[in-house]
């Protein structure tokens, strides 16, 4: 700034601030001082360095304050008494900010800004020029005084630069180090005066006025700084989070200074932003922004403390304050920790214990999913309420009426049906029904797996002679075979109300076999005599189950409403079917159909000691009943069950079918078929042309449901009667005042599990089946099951909701692909799919390199042939009436369907290779597997038998998909802007994935290393078990090895040199093993190379010791010394040469799946690190 002439500039100055406060003067000893109060506000503003300032210090740019001479007004003289203002003896003289900028502007005057030695005379000199009344100020207390301003920071680092700066132009010295910002376009600040008003009057040395520097830059904020700052934000977030507002510290008031403001910039643009997104309320957005404040105050220099009004009397001393503070920082930071480690061992048991559920009872496990996922709420019922409610359905026996007319007269139809064959029980039967049965199937109050029956098989023959005994003589089966366990499974989320439970029966293994043995030997004579009618195919074996009677009742629906035929329909559903179908007409239905009375009477005495415990469990605890007789219905969860149920029902499909009613499936234009009802289990559905046969139909289901003494479920019985396209209101009166309803208009019925109303609601069931599917397939991803298991829920509990409709429900490839691209984005919110890797391999099998999902396009197309096989190739007239008929009606088309083969699997696997082998990035995994010398079956077999996390398993397979985002894939792949392909650890170009999982040089001494480690330890262990060296077994990442174990047969060397008598430059294998007997000697080297240097890395260790094998064969007089390298691939391929080591070894051959574990792992942690993700 140019020279200004100082008597013009103070005299305008003056002559404003009087302008502005004309009285505000105020006489003094040694001179009168302005303090108007704008002038006191602005001060109050400023910078930290106090409201004084030393003649002519720049406190900031362009304000200029001048001191009058003489001592501070609040510090006496040295000849006057000391005393403070309360009228107390001072005893420590106190330093204001005016004698303290002196003191600093002394010594660097002194000192010549520093540079020379310290000559205290002459500071203590140039310090009582100014301040003479002090002269009880030693040398040794002033440069006390020096160090205590700087230590404590009494001037701020600003003021101390401009201080310098003042000095340097007063010892026309040029300061070095300082930036000076050239400030273009904006105004200069105002410029404020605090002269000695008298003496601004007289004639000034204009010398005590300097010349105004430009502005200068002082604070300069570089990136460890801004990491600092960051750091102190994090510290502070953690501090205070979930801290209630109102305990925080108050923060104090910033003056303003370049640094606060520099610093808040930082903050807000760089800082905060990585933060936010991430915060889930507003407490969170509330900590954050204190946090932040907080760590830019302290920072900038300033302190937080938490000030609190308290007497005198309990004010705690520095050092208790100082040594609590402490402790408690302590006392959090163990806490932290041991709250992590729960966390993580909480997460972990959870994670082993769901895993294990999955792999022994993925039903149980599927059951407890759906539970949390509803989340039950409201307590349990009682023991009481429960026992009272299943008591009155079970232990009250009732009788069927054995006087019905339809009884003689099923039997008499049935007189000449030839009586079942006598049963033979032998050991093979048994095997061969306990075959099918699953492991580990939740067991019986004798608490024995099928397991144990399948394994023990030498228990078969004796099982076989039992049962034979029993069914001669049922009198000897033994009372606690007929005994259940009935777990209540809710059926509502609401628990209290016992009605809605679900009863499943778990009965001993070898009650079940007995009746699996029975049900076979039934079931062969149901199906030679063609006994069940063709409308039932509740227990009909190779049947299609529910779907078959969808797509029928589709093709009856559509061609009704195409047509706008009348169609009278009503659907039954019996209240607590199994549970109270009666004893007496169990037995009499097996004597109609003419079953062995053998059988009957052993079955009529087990039915007799039939009893159970009820048991609920649920999160909210658990309940147990006494033991309950069971003298109606029957156990829901026993093989003979659903046969025997379907042959109880059966009867009434021929009693419906004589009447000749029912619904004409027309096809061929003059050919028509009746149908007067479809029925699965206890499902039924009857079809009628007209009202008046519907009345009958429903008559005549009526009469023979109360002769076997069971009644309706109004509930869910409904009528719809459509004429001409619309539908009509009519309800059906069962007697007693109860009534079967008709649907109305806009009503839908869920029959087998689909809404229907004139016919399928096809829009609405897609939208409610997918909304199901992503609800269950996030309930899994929310789980702790791992890759493999996870993939398996996926495929046997979400897709099964989708697939159930496939056949009935039209699904067209655009929606079905919409839903696996829904599934690949719900995969990825999981991070359980990288969105950029391959999408085949996601349904490829797991075997083949992929993670084994359905893919539902597929699936779909395999089961609309499946299903248009079986109806083409079935011979009963309803199912050649369905095919004539459905022309286009459902998506089977069966009336266009041609008999052509459907591409097996084995082609479709095919496909999907050869697909993701011809992408150019993703290709380059599967190329590199189909290498000669890569053993593939191997290379994938991680994905089967590692169980590795979900997260991991997808990570893992993006990094062989080269998806990542390292430098080069975001500069070549991804085309961001300035990126520079350069490793941000080495600084080699070519930051590609095969760089960072095994090309680094400044990974290789660390993470690389530790990974090869990793492998050789698992070799080590293994060798050093085997050959009895060590007994103890440790987790691989745990073991550490020792460097030489010997015993009298073997020796093993860990990472030890081997001595030759010739200069050999490799002689540090990584093992050495020697077999001491055969004088034989083992050379163990470890690589982990990229993929591509499989081959190259093999020759290279066999070349590389080559000559170490001569020397220690010579020195140590071995038979044969043999170089075994240890080779897998950064990413898991297995080399074939890596079988021929580990048998060179006698190492159990599927060790490398341990070793291949390991390098993924470490490959993947690797990565992380690296990229810090």
């Amino acid at each position: 700034m140019d020279q200004i002439d100082v008597n013009s500039f103070v005299q305008t100055a003056v002559d404003k601030l009087r302008s502005i406060a004309p009285n505000s003067a105020k006489n003094k000893p040694g001179g009168a001082e302005l303090q108007t109060d704008s002038v006191r506000n602005r001060l109050d503003e400023q910078s930290d360095a106090g409201k004084d300032g030393a003649n002519g210090v720049f406190l900031r740019t362009g304000t200029i304050r001048r001191q009058r001479n003489g001592p501070a007004e609040d510090v006496l003289p040295a000849d006057q008494p000391t005393t403070t203002k309360a009228g107390k003896v001072r005893q420590r003289m106190k330093w204001t900010d005016t004698m303290n900028l002196h003191v600093m502007r002394c010594y660097y005057t002194t000192t010549n800004l520093e540079t020379t030695p310290l000559v205290r005379s002459e500071l203590l000199k140039m310090f009582l020029r100014k301040f003479p009344d002090y002269t009880n100020i030693t040398e040794q207390r002033l440069v006390d005084q020096k160090r205590i301003i700087i230590t404590k920071k009494y001037i701020s680092e600003l003021h101390l630069e401009e201080l310098k700066h003042e000095v340097a132009e007063e010892l026309n010295l040029s300061q070095p180090n300082l930036a000076f910002d050239e400030i273009s376009n904006e105004k200069e600040p105002e410029t404020e005066i605090n002269l000695d008003i008298n003496q601004a009057t007289n004639q000034l040395d204009t010398q005590s006025i300097p010349t105004l520097p430009a502005r200068v830059e002082l604070t300069q904020i570089t990136d460890i700084d801004e990491k600092h700052l960051e750091t102190e934000f994090q510290t502070l977030l953690i501090e205070y989070t979930n801290m209630n507002p109102i305990c925080r510290p108050k923060l104090p008031k910033q003056n303003n200074s370049r640094k606060l403001i520099r610093y808040t910039k930082i903050m807000d643009e760089n800082i905060l932003p990585k933060y936010l997104p991430h915060i889930t309320n507003f407490l969170d957005l509330h900590t954050h922004i204190y946090a932040a404040a907080a760590a830019i105050i302290k920072a900038s220099g300033g302190r937080i403390q938490n000030i609190e009004r308290k007497h005198n009397k309990d004010q705690k001393e520095p050092w208790e304050m100082r040594l609590e503070i402490g402790i408690a920082n302590t006392l959090k930071q163990k806490l932290k920790a041991k709250a992590g480690r729960i966390r993580r061992y909480r997460e972990s048991t959870q994670r082993r214990k769901q895993n294990m559920k999955f792999n022994t009872s993925q039903r149980a496990y599927y059951r407890n999913l759906k539970i949390n996922s509803n989340q039950p709420v409201g307590p349990l019922p009682t023991e009481e309420e429960i026992e009272n409610y299943w008591s009155s359905i079970w232990s009250q026996p009732v009788n069927h009426n054995t006087d019905s007319t339809w009884i003689r007269d099923i039997e008499a139809e049935l007189f000449h049906l030839p009586t079942m064959e006598p049963i033979t029980i032998t050991s093979d039967l048994v095997a061969e029904v306990i075959r099918l049965t699953q492991n580990w199937k939740a067991a019986g109050p004798d608490g024995i797996h099928n397991f144990w029956v399948k394994r023990l098989k030498s228990t078969h023959t004796y099982i076989a002679k039992y049962f034979t005994t029993f069914i001669e003589s049922p009198e000897t089966i033994p009372e606690f075979l007929g005994r259940g366990n009935t777990y209540l499974l809710p059926k509502s989320e609401r628990l209290n109300n016992p009605t809605k439970y679900r009863p499943i029966t778990c009965l001993c293994t070898l009650y079940k076999i007995l009746t699996a043995c029975i049900a076979k030997s039934i079931y062969k004579h149901v199906e030679d005599n063609k006994l069940l009618s063709e409308e039932q195919k509740g227990c009909v074996k190779k049947s299609q189950g529910c779907k078959e009677q969808l797509i029928i009742d589709s093709v009856i629906l559509e061609q009704a409403a195409n047509k706008r035929r009348n169609i009278y329909t009503a659907f039954i559903d019996y209240k607590k079917a199994f549970d109270s179908v009666p004893h007496s007409w169990l037995l009499k239905v097996l004597q109609i159909y003419k079953i062995d009375h053998k059988i009957i009477n052993m079955l009529q005495h087990l039915m007799s000691t039939w009893n159970t415990v009820l048991e609920i469990n649920q999160n909210q605890g658990i309940v147990i009943s006494q033991p309950i007789s069971v003298q109606r219905g029957i156990f829901q969860g026993d093989s003979l069950s659903p046969l025997w149920f379907c042959l109880a029902l059966n009867p009434l499909s021929s009693i419906l079918n004589k009447t000749g009613y029912g619904f004409h499936i027309k096809y061929d234009k003059t050919q028509h078929h009746v149908i007067s009802h479809l029925m699965y289990m206890d499902d039924i559905k009857l079809f009628a042309g007209n009202e008046k046969q519907l009345q009958h139909l429903l008559e005549i289901t009526k009469t023979f449901s109360k002769d076997i003494q069971m009644s309706f479920g109004l509930d869910k019985c409904k009528l719809l009667n459509i004429k001409q396209g619309r539908i009509i209101s009519s309800g059906f009166d069962l007697g007693d005042g109860d009534i079967i309803e008709s649907l109305e208009e806009h009503e839908t019925y869920k029959y087998l599990g689909l809404a229907q109303g004139k016919r399928l609601q096809h829009k609405d069931i897609k939208e409610k089946i997918t909304s199901i599917y992503i609800s269950r397939l996030t309930n899994i991803l929310k789980s702790k099951l791992n890759g493999k298991n996870t993939f398996t829920a996926i495929n046997s509990y979400a897709i099964p909701i989708i697939s159930y409709t496939f056949g009935t429900i039209k699904w067209t490839k655009t929606e079905l692909e919409n839903i696996q691209i829904k599934t690949r984005t719900t995969l990825t919110k999981f991070r359980a799919h990288h969105p950029k890797a391959a999408v085949e391999r996601l349904t490829l099998p797991r075997n083949k390199g992929g993670r084994g999902l359905i893919d539902l396009r597929f699936l779909h197309a395999k089961q609309i042939y499946g299903l248009q096989q079986y109806f083409l190739h079935q011979a009963s007239g309803l199912h050649r009436a369905v095919v004539r008929a459905d022309n286009k009606h459902t998506p089977l088309d069966l009336q266009h369907a041609v008999d052509i083969r459907l591409p097996s699997d084995v082609i479709y696997e095919r496909e999907k290779v050869e697909e993701w082998t011809r992408k150019v990035l993703h290709g380059r995994f599967p190329h590199e597997l189909n290498q000669t010398y890569v053993d593939q079956d191997a290379s994938n077999k991680w994905l089967s038998q590692a169980d590795l996390f979900l997260e991991t398993e997808g990570f893992m397979l993006s990094i062989q998909d080269q998806v990542i985002a390292t430098r080069n894939y975001r500069k070549f792949i991804l085309k961001e802007p300035n990126v520079v392909d350069q490793c941000r650890r080495c600084h080699e170009p070519g930051e590609t994935i095969q760089h960072v999982t095994a090309g680094c040089r400044v990974l290789a001494p660390t993470s690389y290393l530790q990974r090869h480690d990793q492998v050789a330890k698992i070799i080590h262990q293994k060798l050093a078990t085997l050959c009895h060296l060590k007994e103890d077994i440790t987790p691989y990442y745990r073991y550490e090895p020792e460097n030489v174990l010997e015993n009298a047969h073997f020796k093993l060397y860990w990472n030890r040199s081997i001595l030759t008598d010739k200069t050999t430059p490799h002689n540090r294998p990584d093992l050495t093993f020697t077999i001491k007997e055969r004088a034989l000697t083992y050379l163990i080297d470890v690589g982990i190379p990229n993929t591509h240097n499989l081959q190259s890395t093999w020759s290279e260790k066999l070349s590389k010791y080559t000559a170490l094998a001569e020397q220690v064969k010579s020195l140590w007089k071995q038979n044969e010394v043999n170089i075994v390298p240890i080779i897998i691939s950064s990413t898991g391929v297995i080399p074939k040469a890596l079988h021929h080591s580990l048998k060179k070894l006698d190492l159990p051959p599927l060790l490398y799946i341990q070793l291949q574990k390991a390098v993924v792992l470490q490959t993947a942690a690797i990565v992380r690190r690296h990229l810090n993700l």
